[in-house]
């Protein structure tokens, strides 16, 4: 998510793909235990950085 977040305008496809990720009810993560809540959070905080930078909002 961060390296998309570095391409500027070329994120809009990406963008629009995601725009629904910060709605999702269940926990984004590859991990169990705490780090599934940390890893989460970081995807949610990417996703929202992304979709900024896009010129969409979360």
């Amino acid at each position: 998510m961060g390296h998309l977040t570095r391409l500027g305008p070329a994120v809009r496809r990406a963008a629009h793909l995601l725009g629904e990720v910060s709605a999702h009810d269940q926990r984004l993560r590859t991990n169990g235990g705490w780090r599934g809540f940390v890893e989460d959070e970081s995807i949610r905080t990417a996703v929202g950085k992304l979709l900024s930078a896009s010129g969409r909002s979360a």
